[in-house]
């Protein structure tokens, strides 16, 4: 298995790049998440951390997510770019939702 570099991705203009990532520890069953966001010169606006109660790393992910969107609400940010590490969260949010999904309520609050 070979490696993927990515570089950053910035906002653009009166965008805000909302940067996040989750952490689950299946033995112990802890769960962390925490992002930042910047303006489209890279300079940091505001950050969040916390632990969080789930079953498994994609709902840590999808509540990172969740999380930091509701944050950028709350502070009237008009628009996100939302950048995060897990290819299968973004496919979930980004393709329909089924309403049989175990997490089809995060992913409808997203």
């Amino acid at each position: 298995m070979g490696l993927t570099w990515v570089s950053c991705i910035f906002a653009e203009g009166l965008q805000t790049s909302l940067h996040v990532d989750a952490s689950f520890n299946t033995t112990s069953g802890y769960a962390s998440i925490g992002g930042l966001a910047r303006d489209s010169n890279g300079r940091w606006l505001w950050w969040f951390y916390g632990a969080v109660e789930v079953v498994n790393a994609l709902q840590v992910e999808l509540l990172a997510i969740l999380h930091g969107l509701r944050i950028a609400w709350n502070k009237c940010t008009q628009s996100v770019l939302c950048v995060s590490n897990s290819t299968v969260t973004v496919e979930l949010i980004t393709h329909d939702i089924q309403s049989t999904n175990r997490f089809a309520a995060i992913l409808y609050s997203i």
